[in-house]
């Protein structure tokens, strides 16, 4: 048996002239997650309401500001086992990034603009993905704004969520929204100064939804399952954060940076149409897990 790793894959992959179907696994390894950093052990997502209340009794409680130095700090392991520099990390993260793993990937003279491209995509993080409007912010095309997401995708630096569709309703939006794997990284790249500022920042709603979509993500990918994970919306701009699939179950949960959100409820009865929906999971600063509703529960971000 042997094991090989490396922090990109292009060139590893490139270099295997044979298929080994059958014969060789490819595991996905994304930054950190909370459990990872806090040796609770490693645990799949769910949003069934009685899992998340047996999940409780093992969290402990997170503040705001603790889950915002989390989101700023970032997930990556030499950072957080090394008690690295974070600025200087980051700094040396995207110079080696773009000089040895993108240099070939993108076209002579384009690495300043795929920088810029970089920092366009940081600013947008848990937006929908709108090719045209940033190709014109940088001043390249939208087909090469599309294979820079690719790039992006493809080595771990972004995560594409999709859309839920089906042919039942043609009422559904179909463009993606985009999110960093690792949250530290976007800040950096936008230049928030500190966890203070981020929490308090125009964005930090953003920041927190990145985040709590991240792990959930990393549940799914270190327990080795399928990612039936998606976001709903609608022309009506009805949206949920996350409408996660479980054979013909959807299990809906949204995402909100604050510990009594109002409302949360207001787009659940549009999920109704497509079939057995379960009730609604609000991921927030509650101090406890609890019911607001018949159909809605209130989940403290700790359970991740």
């Amino acid at each position: 048996m042997f094991w090989l790793t490396g922090s990109q894959k292009f060139k590893m992959l490139e270099g295997i002239s044979q298929s080994l179907a059958g014969r060789v696994a490819v595991f996905e390894m994304l930054p950190l997650s909370c459990q990872e950093i806090s040796g609770n052990g490693p645990w799949r997502f769910t949003a069934e309401v009685g899992m998340l209340k047996q999940r409780e009794d093992e969290a402990v409680l997170q503040s705001l500001h603790e889950v915002f130095e989390r989101i700023f700090t970032g997930f990556m392991p030499d950072v957080i086992a090394n008690d690295l520099d974070r600025n200087l990390y980051y700094s040396s993260y995207v110079s080696t990034y773009l000089e040895r793993d993108i240099k070939g990937l993108v076209q002579g003279g384009m690495l300043s603009k795929f920088y810029d491209f970089l920092v366009c995509i940081a600013s947008r993080i848990a937006c929908e993905l709108k090719y045209d409007e940033i190709a014109g912010e940088i001043g390249v095309s939208a087909q090469t704004v599309k294979s820079w997401v690719s790039v992006l995708e493809r080595s771990g630096i972004l995560f594409v969520l999709h859309p839920y569709f089906n042919n039942i309703s043609m009422r559904l939006i179909k463009t993606p929204k985009v999110y960093f794997t690792d949250t530290g990284l976007a800040a950096y790249l936008t230049s928030w100064p500190d966890a203070k500022t981020l929490e308090s920042g125009n964005m930090s709603g953003r920041y927190f939804e990145n985040y709590v979509v991240l792990e959930v993500i990393k549940s799914f990918v270190n327990s080795g399952e399928k990612q039936n994970v998606y976001y709903y919306r609608d022309i009506d701009k009805k949206e949920v954060d996350l409408l996660i699939q479980s054979g013909e179950d959807f299990y809906p949960v949204e995402i909100k940076k604050s510990a009594l959100p109002l409302c949360a409820d207001k787009n659940y009865s549009a999920l109704l149409k497509l079939g057995n929906i379960k009730p609604l999971v609000v991921i927030c600063f509650s101090d406890k897990f609890m019911p607001i509703n018949s159909n809605t529960y209130l989940c403290p971000v700790s359970v991740l």
